[in-house]
């Protein structure tokens, strides 16, 4: 760094402090240092842009209990927070859902047990919000493969790592892809010795935190290479709507593709099902036929939603209910 580099980062720093440590205001500044306000408002600015400025709102939420006890007489769960939308914007509302789980964790985790996770883009961001826990010794497994077969990472080491972290635990890894080629492939990783590990300790827990995932080219299964275009193409003529774990379902929570269901190397909806706590975090609105899928096939009993996505799940909700009765 050179001089004139040094001395705008000085004055950044030294704008900070005044602003934030000595709370004094801006027009404030602007004559102390004697530049304008304007300029003051670029270099704090700056001072975010570069990282030397970090504001972290610490806020209790709390959830909107007319949407959560609706959820809980419809589908059954036995816990629902449905998290307040205060800036309608995509990644605010999803950290906001991410951060509520998070300073929620220790009541669905036990000293000494272990929890599954599975991965994602949501699970990234749930695990930027998770801090140090009270809990000891957890153990924490992925679910289902996470290998991508592009160069795009998945970022499924990420939940793992931190979550352990967190919980004083060992994290483990499923060092294989999530979905391959062919059942008999499947069959033969999941009797590897490392995979298989992996695989029994999964079954062990009682506690599985997992994404949904919407039928979308966007969505981190279809950027990392696990389908060709047609393939993805015939999992919407089969209407299918979302995925857990790598596993695809309908509008009504049924498998679309016994086939490609047999391909996935991870947990089963069967095994899932199985569980004390199965804990699914979800936002945005076009994860909506998504999450009613999942509900209706019964496969969270848990549930971290946004207050508009709850809102239009159970409209959807009602809307389903009404055509098979017709």
């Amino acid at each position: 760094m050179d001089k004139v580099d040094k001395n705008k980062v000085y004055q950044i720093i030294k704008v900070a402090k005044l602003y934030y440590e000595a709370k004094l205001g801006q027009e404030d500044i602007a004559k102390m240092e004697g530049i304008s306000k304007a300029t003051v408002s670029r270099l704090l600015q700056k001072g975010i842009d570069k990282g030397f400025i970090k504001v972290y709102i610490d806020y209790q939420m709390e959830s909107v209990s007319r949407l959560e006890n609706k959820l809980k007489q419809c589908f059954g769960l036995k816990d629902v927070f449905v998290c307040p939308v205060t800036i309608n914007m995509e990644d605010i509302v999803l950290r906001d859902v991410c951060k509520t789980l998070a300073d929620r964790l220790e009541r669905y985790i036990q000293n000494n047990s272990v929890v599954g996770v599975s991965w994602g883009n949501t699970m990234n961001t749930l695990a930027s919000e998770i801090q140090k826990m009270s809990v000891t010794n957890v153990n924490v497994v992925q679910l289902n493969g996470g290998v991508p077969k592009h160069t795009i990472s998945t970022g499924a080491t990420r939940i793992v790592d931190t979550l352990a972290a967190a919980c004083d635990g060992e994290g483990y890894l499923c060092p294989v892809p999530a979905i391959v080629d062919s059942k008999s492939i499947s069959d033969v990783l999941k009797n590897d010795s490392q995979v298989r590990n992996v695989l029994h300790l999964a079954e062990q827990s009682e506690t599985i935190i997992f994404s949904i995932g919407a039928l979308t080219k966007q969505s981190i299964l279809f950027q990392a290479g696990y389908f060709k275009e047609d393939e993805y193409n015939q999992l919407f003529l089969k209407k299918a709507v979302g995925d857990i774990c790598s596993r695809f379902f309908n509008i009504y929570g049924e498998i679309v593709d016994e086939e490609l269901d047999q391909r996935v190397v991870g947990m089963s909806f069967e095994e899932i099902k199985k569980k004390k706590y199965r804990i699914a975090v979800v936002s945005g609105e076009n994860k909506v036929d998504a999450t009613l899928g999942a509900l209706l096939g019964d496969f969270p009993n848990v549930l971290y939603i946004d207050e508009k996505t709850a809102e239009k799940v159970l409209v959807k909700y009602e809307t389903l209910k009404l055509k098979r009765t017709l």
